[in-house]
């Protein structure tokens, strides 16, 4: 056969074909290509382990992280449910109390609070205003100052005013 119109080389003339040379080159390719194949298998094997060790070292990292999160949950609500107010306070709602007693309209500002008992963290103002409801339930309410709703305002309700504002609050 001569050269094809392509450009494209076919096989050489009959007269220097030699089908048992090509048979042996179609064998030895197939045999590079099976050596080829089996060296990707093992390749992906290795891979797949690799990736099944990562997912259960994982699963098992985030199983860890979760158990040791419910803990320290439990850890918390328990602390939290048995927390019993400290002397300070105590005294301090005890300051609060004493001083909306002698307020005239039995209430004041959270600042105002603030400012008597010297303190410097809202944080602890709120502390003490707890202490003080949880130890007289009913006695105390929080309003929303009318003229600025940034402001909290803490009310003392005496006897007389305390079944009224216990149906109204």
């Amino acid at each position: 056969m001569k050269d094809s119109p392509e450009c494209i080389k076919s096989f050489p003339d009959t007269e220097q074909f030699d089908p048992a040379a090509a048979v042996l080159q179609l064998l030895d390719t197939v045999e590079q290509l099976k050596v080829a194949i089996e060296e990707r298998d093992k390749e992906i094997e290795i891979l797949k382990t690799k990736v099944g060790e990562l997912e259960t070292g994982t699963t098992g990292e985030f199983n860890g992280i979760y158990i040791s999160l419910m803990k320290h949950r439990e850890r918390l609500e328990a602390l939290e449910g048995e927390h019993k107010p400290t002397k300070l306070e105590m005294s301090r709602a005890d300051k609060i109390r004493e001083y909306l007693k002698k307020a005239k309209t039995h209430s004041a500002p959270y600042e105002t609070l603030k400012g008597h008992l010297n303190l410097s963290s809202q944080a602890l103002l709120s502390t003490a205003i707890k202490t003080l409801m949880e130890e007289y339930p009913g006695e105390y309410s929080k309003k929303v100052s009318e003229t600025d709703a940034r402001k909290n305002i803490l009310i003392w309700h005496p006897e007389s005013k305390r079944r009224l504002a216990g149906k109204i609050l």
